[in-house]
């Protein structure tokens, strides 16, 4: 009998050793757990910080973008107002010249307008 009370004691002890060791165990990976947790928590906010910083330098991009289309609509279109008023310049000058031969044969130079013009004719022919 004593053998047996002597079996059971040690078979109490090592149940208990065993749980206890479980409970390290559970313990530990509780732990873990936790340290996991907090680090998942850590990496979700630095992945919607880079998330958020993404769409501002998008957002940002994107207002670049359309000032600069912006602004070179703006030269763009200065410069089309320039071309404009210069044809206008050579409209108004090409009419001005157009009547120079009317108002000569009137005022009485038509040979002598007349002359250089025939001379510089002759030059591109040649």
């Amino acid at each position: 009998m004593e053998q047996a009370v002597a079996a059971a004691n040690e078979a109490g002890a090592a149940a208990a050793a065993l749980a206890a060791s479980f409970q390290a165990a559970i313990s530990a990976a509780d732990l873990e757990h936790a340290g996991l947790l907090a680090e998942e928590e850590v990496a979700r906010r630095a992945a919607t910080a880079a998330n958020n910083e993404r769409n501002q330098a998008n957002d940002l991009a994107y207002l670049y973008r359309r000032e600069a289309a912006r602004l070179r609509l703006g030269e763009a279109e200065a410069e089309q107002e320039e071309a404009e008023d210069a044809a206008s310049s050579a409209t108004a000058s090409i009419r001005a010249w157009e009547v120079v031969p009317s108002l000569a044969g009137l005022a009485g130079f038509k040979r002598t307008w007349t002359e250089p013009r025939r001379r510089q004719r002759r030059k591109r022919r040649t």
